[in-house]
């Protein structure tokens, strides 16, 4: 039986993350926690877990419903988001054969599977990947002449993530460029691409609308949560370059995507390919929020366009019949392989072989406990399923959070990190909220990264 190439590909890539699974313990941060808290409480109508409003409901679906029917287990998650990852490599392998050859499919196939933060994701129990693999879904569904099922993926993309939703004009922009001598079709495409997208979307907006007044209300508040001064970039210059040099130091081989743009005034398949990956990178360089992993979104295109500009740039080499040169060229692909592979080797390596004290100690504090915790740290929902209230979001909504819900909970969980300060007004409120929950019962004190305080809540006579 004959073995494709890039089924040797999906197995490596799979390989390597079972081994990672056995031999690394998967130390929950932030983010996964909330995701993981969302699922809970989504399934136990809000008695346990915890609810964060900015975030979309795709993966707390997914993870919670394992959870529901007994399968919350982070190694059965991380499986979940290592099949997304297959699939995303998968599917940029199938674009890039479809619109170039079977060579290139693979060859981007590869580079995206050994892109760091590629690999560094697919160990996270995140949104970035799961809404990557619907983006180019998306996309390869529209490749495949079927709009309803692209809408519907481009829908899907930004149920797992909101700024996803940048997939949909980007076909829209396809649509009118490939179909513009053509109005009827261009229409038709266009009622059946934002139908499947509608049809998809459509139920988180009325969910909105019934429990907030505003359809668009979680969007808006991730919106203003996208201004997050701790990630922003005030430099313009800087702030233009980050995604494009991020991702050249991650993966040098992305750069030859530039030689792509060579042959895009003869190429249509090569513009598409431009055309998306550049409005994504447009509107993720205009959100002032910048962290490597949101150009998730767009490296599979990045890779596909890397791909065909390296296999052209080989083309070319061999031609010159100038035996130094190709040696050169091959050598310069040896070191931008070797230097990703290193990546992903300290990404591999960033997970701590044995459990850290801080998860028996601190985050698995409240096991069993069947009450109500005020929290300024999501993680413990993850270990534990326990009801708490986070009042992390800015300081100023702290201490509404606190003077509301104190009286009715049982314990504070309490750290200074959660709580940036750029200015003293900050600072003051920062202090304010910890005095006010100084005053309660000290329970746990330690410092690990930074000092954890839990308190027990001092309930008032009467």
């Amino acid at each position: 039986m004959r073995i494709e190439k890039i089924h040797l590909v999906l197995l490596v890539f799979f390989l390597v993350s079972v081994i990672h699974m056995v031999t690394k313990f998967h130390f929950i941060l932030w983010d996964e926690a909330v995701y993981i808290g969302i699922g809970k409480y989504l399934f136990s109508n809000g008695a346990i877990g915890l609810f964060e409003v900015i975030r979309p409901p795709g993966l707390p679906m997914i993870l919670g419903l394992l959870w529901f029917f007994g399968a919350g287990k982070i190694i059965i998650y991380d499986l979940i988001i290592t099949l997304f990852s297959l699939g995303n490599i998968y599917l940029a392998y199938l674009i890039g054969k479809k619109l170039f050859g079977e060579k290139e499919g693979l060859v981007a196939s590869v580079i995206l599977a050994i892109t760091p933060v590629f690999l560094y994701n697919s160990f996270r129990i995140m949104t970035e990947i799961p809404s990557a693999f619907f983006v180019l879904f998306a996309v390869y569904l529209y490749t495949e002449k079927r709009p309803i099922s692209a809408g519907v993926s481009a829908g899907l993309a930004v149920t797992f993530r909101f700024t996803s939703g940048i997939i949909l004009p980007a076909i829209i922009l396809l649509v009118f460029l490939e179909s513009r001598k053509k109005p009827e079709k261009m229409v038709k495409s266009l009622l059946f691409l934002l139908a499947g997208f509608i049809v998809i979307v459509s139920p988180y907006l009325f969910y909105n609308q019934y429990y907030y007044g505003d359809p668009f209300y979680s969007l808006s508040l991730a919106g203003q949560h996208s201004y997050n001064p701790v990630h922003a970039i005030n430099d313009p210059l800087t702030n233009v370059l980050y995604y494009p040099s991020a991702m050249f130091w991650d993966n040098m081989l992305l750069s030859f995507a530039l030689f792509s743009l060579i042959y895009a005034a003869d190429n249509k398949k090569v513009r598409n390919m431009l055309l998306i990956a550049g409005v994504c990178l447009a509107v993720f360089t205009l959100i002032p929020n910048k962290q490597i992993r949101f150009g998730l979104t767009f490296l599979p295109f990045l890779s596909v366009l890397a791909s065909f500009g390296l296999l052209k740039m080989r083309e070319y080499m061999i031609s010159l019949k100038r035996k130094p040169l190709t040696v050169l060229f091959s050598v310069m692909v040896i070191l931008a392989v070797s230097a990703s592979l290193y990546g992903d080797l300290v990404r591999f390596n960033s997970f701590p072989s044995e459990k850290p004290d801080i998860v028996d100690e601190y985050y698995m504090y409240f096991e069993g406990f069947d009450g109500t915790i005020l929290t300024s740290d999501p993680v413990h929902v993850a270990y534990s399923d326990i009801s708490m209230i986070p009042y992390y979001n800015n300081i100023t909504d702290a201490h509404l959070i606190y003077d509301r819900y104190s009286g009715s909970s049982d314990y504070v969980v309490f750290s200074f990190n959660p709580f940036p300060c750029f200015d003293g007004e900050c600072e003051t409120l920062r202090e304010e909220l910890f005095d006010k929950i100084g005053q309660n019962e000290l329970y746990f004190n330690k410092t690990y990264e930074e000092t954890k305080y839990i308190y027990r809540v001092k309930k008032s006579a009467g």
